[in-house]
């Protein structure tokens, strides 16, 4: 068994499991959002795919390894960058709208309050130990 391999897949795992707990956006009222509570699957796909790589290190095959870090960083790549166009349009439309909009400095800060968490970084992190350890040479 070839120890790195087994290390780096499992924290990666470990990191994907952790993440999709994690808070990935704040938002006003809402508060700390996961990519788990999102309203779609993304956070259940990622989670079984985290079960399934840690699953696949811990009978030590670590080839299939570089499939479920690449579904989980596609995944996770393909939301984070979704919602920040959310976000870009979202603040789009409420400039063009400002000269109306008699509450212009409240809808200023709210958008001003909408903030990436550090979840997404466990998550990409997670996904690259997971390829990483899928394209290590065991011995």
């Amino acid at each position: 068994m070839n120890s790195r391999n087994y290390s780096i897949g499992l924290v990666g795992a470990s990191l994907l499991l952790c993440g999709v707990f994690a808070p990935v956006i704040s938002l006003p009222i809402m508060g700390n959002l996961n990519l788990y509570q999102n309203g779609k699957s993304d956070g259940t796909i990622v989670l079984i795919v985290a079960v399934i790589s840690l699953g696949l290190v811990l009978i030590k095959q670590f080839k299939p390894l570089v499939a479920t870090g690449i579904i989980a960083l596609g995944i996770v790549g393909y939301r984070f960058v979704t919602i920040q166009q959310r976000i870009s349009k979202i603040s789009e439309s409420l400039g063009a709208e400002s000269d109306k909009n008699p509450f212009k400095e409240l809808t200023n800060a709210a958008m001003g309050s909408i903030q990436m968490q550090w979840g997404w970084g466990v998550l990409f992190v997670g996904a690259v130990l997971v390829i990483l350890a899928g394209t290590m040479k065991t011995k």
